[in-house]
């Protein structure tokens, strides 16, 4: 580290002195520019060979989660829902338990991606009867429905469709929606 004496001393040097701190050699702008260049080569080369790879590999890569780009499920419009609902199909809450105690389609149960390892068990008996089940919970994507739709498909349920509408367009529409009860104040 330059003292100030030192500074001061390479000041009078003239007008064109920049001050360089003693032991940090800094390099050249060619030779800078020649580093960088290199540098983006080798990434840019990378990227390439990690495309190509998983173009040729035959299980890839995936750039979406399985849910959504290899899905066991199938999509469901608002009003094929309301019908399989009125045959008897079985709706899934998605949503975290907070969401589901706030209002939910009358007759769904919660299974939350969270805790689907800790509720499955206790729901597989009624999951097993029900011949179709429709999964909702959606927010700005489909995640937590569709996760849980993949995982109910993986573990052989038979019918498991993703209601592709919210659950506020389905209140909307006038469909079966439970809301929490207000307690009256004595």
């Amino acid at each position: 580290m330059a003292s100030c004496s030192e500074f001061l001393d390479q000041r009078k040097a003239g007008p064109g002195f920049r001050y360089k701190p003693a032991g940090r050699p800094s390099l050249p702008r060619p030779v800078l520019r020649t580093t960088l260049r290199r540098c983006l080569l080798i990434l840019a080369m990378a990227a390439a060979a990690g495309l190509a790879f998983n173009l040729a590999a035959p299980q890839g890569i995936g750039w979406l989660p399985a849910e959504v780009s290899r899905p066991l499920w199938q999509a469901v419009g608002l009003s094929r829902a309301r019908e399989l609902q009125k045959a008897g199909a079985l709706f899934i809450d998605a949503r975290d338990p907070g969401r589901y105690r706030a209002g939910r389609v009358r007759g769904a149960l919660s299974l939350p991606p969270e805790e689907f390892g800790r509720y499955y068990p206790m729901l597989r008996a009624q999951l097993k009867q029900a011949a179709t089940l429709v999964v909702y919970g959606r927010s700005r994507s489909r995640w937590p429905a569709a996760w849980v739709a993949q995982e109910l498909a993986r573990r052989g349920h038979g019918r498991v469709l993703v209601l592709s509408a919210t659950l506020e367009q389905w209140r909307a529409a006038g469909y079966p929606f439970k809301a929490p009860r207000r307690r009256r104040r004595p």
